[in-house]
């Protein structure tokens, strides 16, 4: 499956995930130049995407709570 297509449907944690792996890559002495600035480049993809996905996540939460006040004050 390529990136572009993960993009949508892969959650918080399979980023994650995948970010720990090229960390792990990064971390070995043995990684040729060009191949630990490919996982370079590929760790802050993943890096912004677990950002967005985070920042959606708050902005589902921030929606929920406002909703929650808002059908508590109608209530009373």
């Amino acid at each position: 499956m390529s990136p572009d297509t993960q993009d949508k449907t892969r959650t918080f944690d399979e980023v994650v995930r995948e970010l720990e792996n090229v960390v792990k890559r990064l971390e070995d002495e043995q990684v040729p130049l060009e191949e630990g600035l490919s996982l370079y480049e590929k760790g802050v993809k993943l890096a912004r995407e677990a950002e967005q996905i985070l920042e959606n996540a708050r902005t589902r939460l921030k929606e929920l709570t406002s909703r929650g006040i808002q059908d508590s004050e109608i209530g009373e």
